[in-house]
């Protein structure tokens, strides 16, 4: 039986272009990041900044009917430099809270919702971006993915594509991870959700340079305050491996080892008065972010929330004790 050679050989050629070719657009494609980062890096704020996180918006304002301009005036009234909060769509909604926020000298952190359709997340990305990039301190991609919504394999390529659309749209637009669930122990991984520290393990397993994809961390490390009769001391008790706060020290060498010099976001923290006293929420208030203000690693704090609402919960601290207790906390 006759082979013929040059066949098998023109194959393989074949073969090898391919992964030439494959090689060279990675290459190319981080060259493009590695110009990006060295034209537009991320300055780290001289020093934290806090403010208040929001659930959905109802009605016109932020929440609970309230309005975009009397939310943001309240803010200020306690100290807030820092709004957080979804933007619904690229024709509703934004300009007025935007324009509340440059009325009170506040900046903005806007979390893009969620959709798993990539391509469609990064032009919806594209879209906010080109139209309130001047207006917005950072862009947040999509919010507490880690419970149950996506797995990090699918995370890391969701992220990075929208990251990238973002990046060459707006090279200096600051853009951070998903607001990471506090969610459960180190190792915790269920159907309810995946601890952010095993997330971002995962995270950098599967992509080892997706710290290039981030300017800022963001999580929530929030307290235990579903405990029966919870006292400030439980909610502090950063010893305790359930404690979100208490995790932040492994986020933090986790960082060191795949993003150094990356800081972290605080994006949602707070405790609801249906579940623990209002001296209870004015003390953790109190203690948490003077904890917080020993963490060089954060960059800022926005807390959950200002207002009680139906979509928030009794989160909020407006007229309880825990507002003048944050108030004079971060000053």
């Amino acid at each position: 039986m006759s082979v013929d050679l040059s066949k098998l050989d023109a194959a393989n050629k074949a073969i090898q272009a391919d992964k030439a070719a494959a090689k060279t657009t990675k290459a190319y494609a981080q060259a493009a990041t590695d110009v990006l980062h060295a034209m537009n890096p991320v300055v780290p704020p001289a020093t934290q900044r806090y403010g208040f996180s929001t659930g959905y918006p109802q009605g016109s304002g932020f929440a609970a009917g309230v309005t975009a301009d009397a939310y943001a005036a309240q803010a200020s009234s306690l100290g807030a430099t820092l709004l957080r909060f979804d933007e619904p769509a690229p024709s509703t909604g934004a300009n007025g809270r935007l324009a509340a926020c440059q009325a009170h000298r506040q900046d903005s952190i806007v979390i893009v919702p969620f959709d798993a359709d990539a391509a469609a997340y990064a032009a919806r990305c594209v879209a906010l971006v080109s139209k309130y990039g001047s207006q917005v301190w950072a862009w947040e991609l999509g919010n507490e993915l880690n419970k149950g919504v996506m797995s990090p394999e699918q995370y890391v390529v969701w992220h990075r594509t929208a990251w990238q659309a973002i990046k060459q749209t707006k090279p200096s637009a600051i853009v951070t991870t998903q607001g990471l669930s506090g969610y459960g122990v180190i190792g915790q991984a269920d159907a309810k959700g995946i601890n952010p520290v095993t997330y971002m393990q995962r995270c950098f397993t599967a992509d080892p340079k997706f710290g290039e994809c981030f300017d800022y961390l963001s999580i929530h490390p929030y307290p235990p305050f579903d405990i029966a009769n919870a006292t400030v001391a439980q909610l502090m008790d950063t010893s305790q491996p359930y404690n979100a706060l208490g995790q932040l020290s492994a986020m933090y060498q986790l960082l060191d080892q795949h993003a150094p010099g990356k800081q972290v976001i605080v994006s949602e923290i707070g405790a609801p008065t249906a579940n623990v006293t209002q001296s209870v929420q004015a003390g953790y208030a109190t203690s948490a972010i003077q904890w917080l203000r020993t963490q060089s690693r954060v960059a800022a704090v926005t807390w959950f929330t200002l207002l009680d609402s139906p979509t928030d919960g009794t989160f909020g601290i407006a007229n309880k004790p825990a507002a003048q207790a944050y108030k004079q906390a971060i000053q």
